[in-house]
């Protein structure tokens, strides 16, 4: 767990992290008045049962909830296992954020792996940098958050029409997600999380369709296995024909000859 050390310093900073944490066996937390800082808070495991404002729910696994300051919230385990990952912070710059958001006292959303990765990295970065830098990353994770769970879904269909282009056009060449952040101006962490959201799979796995559905039409015009290996973008070889088996079912030399005879029977 990270705590800010107390200087009255500090508090001219437009954001501040106050925490960053998580806990395995998250206790029962009453806050009747609220807390003087603003509050992430995601669901890592079990469930827990959040009281806000005369209104129960029910968060498990992969959700979360924030909650601005002096926001009377409880919370507690509704089973023998309820765990969390949180970040706490507060500033000027919190707080035009938050009204550029339009984020009232509360907001629940679902909260991926990628999310809490990107929370854990944060964790462990801000420990090394002095309190401007600790500053300046805490800033900009609460905002890619906020443009996650905020951004509607129209804007993420269309990144997803611009990834599968850009995918499509550079298949041939070793493609990263760090690549595709770059490409439309997105962190990699986003691009996890609302991709498999809209299309149902990862974007790793479209790539690997792409450049398998490029190998099949290489091999029916008769191309070698390692020619096309090295024009669809596969590490190497074994790894192009134990892919290609695992959708296909035949390894590039069978899924050749067979076309071939095709071609030569038509």
């Amino acid at each position: 767990m990270f705590f800010e050390i107390k200087d009255p310093s500090y508090e001219k900073l437009p954001f501040l992290i106050t925490t960053i944490g998580s806990q395995a066996f998250q206790p029962s937390i009453a806050r009747p008045e609220g807390a003087s800082f603003h509050h992430f808070l995601y669901v890592t495991a079990g469930e827990g049962l959040f009281t806000l404002q005369d209104r129960q729910l029910k968060l498990h696994k992969n959700q979360g909830i924030f909650t601005r300051q002096k926001t009377p919230i409880n919370y507690e385990a509704t089973g023998d296992v309820f765990s969390t990952a949180w970040l706490t912070f507060r500033g000027s710059g919190a707080e035009a954020m938050l009204d550029y958001y339009n984020i009232g006292d509360y907001l629940i959303f679902d909260a991926s792996d990628h999310m809490i990765a990107a929370l854990t990295s944060l964790k462990h970065s801000i420990r090394q940098k002095n309190i401007a830098a600790r500053s300046a990353d805490g800033y900009a994770f609460v905002l890619n958050l906020f443009e996650q769970v905020t951004l509607p879904s129209s804007e993420w269909s269309r990144r997803v029409v611009q990834i599968n282009q850009y995918m499509e056009s550079h298949f041939n060449e070793p493609i990263t997600l760090d690549d595709l952040a770059d490409h439309i101006g997105v962190d990699k962490f986003s691009i996890c999380q609302h991709y498999k959201q809209l299309t149902g799979i990862t974007v790793m796995n479209k790539l690997r369709s792409i450049r398998i559905q490029q190998a099949k039409a290489f091999l029916s015009e008769g191309h070698s296995a390692l020619y096309v290996c090295q024009v669809c973008g596969f590490e190497s070889p074994s790894y192009f024909g134990k892919i290609f088996k695992s959708v296909t079912g035949m390894t590039p030399g069978e899924y050749r000859q067979r076309n071939l005879i095709r071609s030569a029977e038509g």
